[in-house]
């Protein structure tokens, strides 16, 4: 059995190597808890609701358990002198509860520390029942109709001016920290992450202003900021604060800044790194896609479980899975900087990321087909460009042209007539695309997908960070080489001829820029060959 001491109103119950703080009213409920599902909670099995490099939030028996540990180095050392956030936490619950505010009832906290820091944090609360986040709320678009969404509004304005009536403020008031839960026809919105809450002497018009823009700014990513909705909202918020009128002038969310083109939409946020300079995200989506600005800030943040890597250079990460309710397939690419003049260029011009995205902007907007683009993120300190991303839906119904030519986990090579087809097929694309004025950076076998359209092959083109409008010569004489450069056993001198035949006629100029154009091809294709090793 474990001992209770009790102070001031809370009692101290000891395990294994924590004294946790308790409420005298809930010592024993707690203590009962500890006994049954605190192995549970802890265990990788348990019901996992957040997991990053530096928190983790899982439940069990009816309680949320949220741990978090200091980050390392001196940093992390003096974060850890500071007084326990999920002290602040419990005590502002109580507070907020007996005020009337709806927030998760605190059952516990505790502390580990070493030479006088913070190591390790852990705090307990009782799991509100049946209840989803805002967000996801938000992201189901049929789940709430109008007029459920003007009641769902005006309980979140219930929430908020409860919060201004009894003196506080919540500074990270965002989708995320508002859980949601519908019972006898009406529904209830509860606040979490308290420890993000402070007292305040009067809450004038500027802090109400700073509160209501994150909020603002979720509401307006899933069109949830109409007029109704925002008087919706007003109409909430002064209910619970004791005043009337129309909706005042409230913070709104451009639709498309920052370089985003016509049907998308930029989007900023911050996040936490380590280090002393702000990062700040920005994500760019479809405006029909509005649910990916969250799902990109969580893939960010390491917080999207079910992705499986894919092998790729070692300059970029690739990882592919399914996230949404929709079921489709994604290809989540991060670049990392090939030299530290690729870093100091990254200060200066787009990431690899949007320059990606423009590229294949550019060939899709000129009838070639490229994966769509669902999301792009860049992180930015300042000026510093940090790291950038880009997600795409995965293609169905092709295969890289690598294996389709020399056989692979797909299936096995092409053969005969079929494949004839698929080689002159192959060079009246490369020379539409020549013909178009475009050049692709790395028309590698692997970045090239190929299947059966309606009426002709059908040709993908990927990476396309370097896809540009260029006439050159020897531009063009790169991709001729980079085909070539299946090797010798890929493909035989009569499909080679077969391709430059297709290519030739697809593309304008006359028999001298073809013979130049030839010679330069089987010239560095000789010496790449030699190189290999292949001659």
């Amino acid at each position: 059995m474990h001992n209770v001491e009790h102070t001031d109103g809370v009692a101290m119950v000891p395990h294994e190597d924590l004294r946790w703080q308790v409420a005298e009213a809930s010592a024993a409920e707690f203590r009962r808890w500890l006994e049954a599902h605190w192995a549970v909670a802890m265990a990788d099995s348990a019901r996992l609701l957040k997991l990053d490099a530096a928190s983790r939030v899982a439940a069990a028996g009816g309680m949320v358990v949220k741990k978090i540990r200091r980050p390392a180095g001196l940093r992390g050392w003096l974060t850890g002198l500071r007084r326990s956030r999920y002290r602040h936490a419990f005590e502002i619950s109580r507070a907020l509860r007996a005020a009337g505010v709806p927030v998760p009832e605190p059952m516990a906290w505790a502390v580990c520390r070493r030479r006088g820091a913070i190591v390790r944090e852990y705090y307990v609360m009782r799991e509100v029942a049946s209840a989803e986040s805002l967000m996801s709320l938000m992201e189901r678009h049929d789940a709430a109709p109008p007029r459920q969404r003007r009641g769902v509004l005006e309980g979140l304005g219930e929430l908020l001016g409860g919060l201004h009536r009894a003196g506080f403020r919540q500074r990270d008031f965002k989708d995320t920290n508002i859980l949601v839960s519908a019972r006898n026809d009406r529904w209830h919105l509860t606040a979490v992450d308290c420890d993000g809450i402070r007292r305040v002497r009067r809450v004038g018009a500027g802090l109400r202003r700073r509160d209501f823009f994150p909020l603002m700014q979720a509401l307006a990513l899933y069109g949830w900021d109409t007029v109704e909705d925002r008087q919706a909202l007003w109409n909430g918020y002064a209910k619970a604060v004791g005043c009337g009128g129309e909706a005042p002038v409230l913070p709104t969310v451009t639709a498309a800044d920052g370089g985003a083109p016509a049907g998308w939409r930029a989007v900023r946020r911050t996040i936490r790194l380590s280090g002393w300079r702000r990062r700040e995200l920005q994500l760019y989506v479809p405006e029909d896609l509005p649910t990916w600005v969250n799902l990109g800030h969580r893939y960010w943040q390491g917080r999207l479980f079910a992705l499986q890597p894919v092998p790729s250079s070692p300059h970029a990460t690739v990882q592919t899975g399914a996230v949404d309710d929709t079921g489709k397939h994604y290809y989540f690419k991060r670049f990392h900087a090939r030299s530290l003049t690729d870093a100091i260029k990254g200060a200066f011009r787009s990431s690899r990321a949007c320059r990606a995205w423009r590229g294949s902007a550019l060939a899709s907007g000129l009838g070639f087909e490229t994966p769509r683009t669902v999301c792009v993120m860049e992180v930015r300190a300042g000026c510093r460009l940090i790291g950038s991303a880009m997600v795409t839906e995965a293609v169905t119904g092709a295969r890289s042209l690598d294996h389709a030519l020399r056989g692979g986990p797909d299936g096995p090579p092409l053969a005969g007539a079929p494949r004839r087809e698929l080689i002159a097929a192959l060079g009246r694309e490369i020379g539409r695309l020549h013909a178009a004025g475009l050049v692709h950076g790395d028309l590698r076998h692997g970045n090239v997908l190929c299947g059966e359209g309606q009426d002709r092959a059908r040709f993908v083109l990927l990476d396309n960070e370097r896809t540009r409008r260029c006439r050159r010569r020897h531009e063009r004489a790169r991709n001729l080489v980079q085909m070539n450069m299946i090797g010798p056993e890929g493909a035989t001198l009569r499909e080679r001829i077969l391709f430059w035949r297709a290519y030739a006629r697809a593309t304008p100029g006359d028999g001298r820029y073809r013979r130049r154009l030839r010679a330069e091809v089987v010239s560095w294709t000789r010496r790449r060959w030699r190189e290999r090793g292949w001659l």
